[in-house]
């Protein structure tokens, strides 16, 4: 398999490649082991990335939840984006290290599961909030329709 391609220095650019641990979390990464007994993904830690992920959509919904506050609210708003931008790099990194056929049990299926998780990290569209907030989001304007028409 080939090395992903979306690594958490390209998507942060500026900011460190090592992941922030948000509040709680305790996914722990497999490490790669040349002797032959590879230490496997465990049901427990698929639940703790889909958790992660959650985590995630949940801040993202909070964050665009207040797009439109008011200059005071800012920084507390910017500082959920940091949480949502921290735990988006920590999925990066979780998936990077679990991109190993080796770790998975072939019986579960949660292999291809890893495997959608990386294509919808590599398609984009997930937003970095310290380089994008909310409140710079250009307001839609639609053309006005004569009368009649």
């Amino acid at each position: 398999m080939g090395k992903f391609s979306l690594s958490a220095s390209k998507l942060f650019r500026g900011q460190s490649s090592k992941p922030e641990k948000p509040a709680g979390s305790t996914v722990s990464k497999v490490t790669r082991h040349a002797n032959p007994q590879v230490q496997r993904v465990t049901p427990t830690q698929v639940r703790e990335l889909n958790e992660l992920i959650r985590q995630r959509y949940a801040l993202d919904n909070m964050i665009w939840g207040q797009r439109h506050c008011s200059p005071v609210s800012r920084p507390r708003v910017a500082e959920i984006g940091r949480r949502a931008d921290a735990t988006l790099r920590e999925i990066i990194s979780i998936v990077e290290a679990w991109d190993n056929p080796d770790v998975w049990d072939p019986q579960s299926g949660d292999w291809q599961r890893l495997r959608e998780i990386k294509k919808k990290l590599e398609m984009g569209g997930k937003r970095i909030w310290a380089d994008h907030p909310p409140w710079e989001e250009k307001k839609k304007i639609l053309p006005l329709r004569p009368h009649g028409n």
